[in-house]
């Protein structure tokens, strides 16, 4: 599964790249009081649910809007049911196989995601 060209696929780390807090209320129903974590080698958004307090993680970290591409940050709309993901020009990313690619989806663009459940 390693290759030569893209042995840092295997690398532990999903290079992460910025850190934003989600509070508690309004939003997206379940990610109230957590942690987005955009990666540039997985090209999603890890969101970390962290404990009552905020001293501590709950459970496992959930891949979110997983793309081929490099994430380089985000903001969270007014609405907290609106992401704006801005990804990275060019670059390697492990793509949707899970395996290294250089071709992004969508190069040095501002995704918009909207949370449209009724929850």
């Amino acid at each position: 599964m390693c290759g030569e060209v893209f042995n840092w696929i295997c690398w532990p780390t999903i290079a992460p790249s910025s850190l934003h807090y989600y509070p508690a209320g309004r939003g997206v129903p379940g990610w109230g009081n957590s942690l987005l974590i955009t990666s540039l080698k997985r090209g999603a958004v890890f969101r970390v649910k962290l404990s009552a307090n905020g001293k501590s993680v709950v459970g496992e970290p959930v891949r979110e809007l997983a793309t081929s591409n490099r994430y380089r940050d985000l903001a969270i709309g007014p609405d907290r049911r609106t992401l704006y993901v801005i990804t990275d020009p060019s670059g390697s990313t492990s793509g949707s196989t899970g395996l290294g690619t250089t071709v992004l989806d969508n190069p040095g663009a501002i995704l918009e995601f909207k949370y449209t459940g009724s929850h």
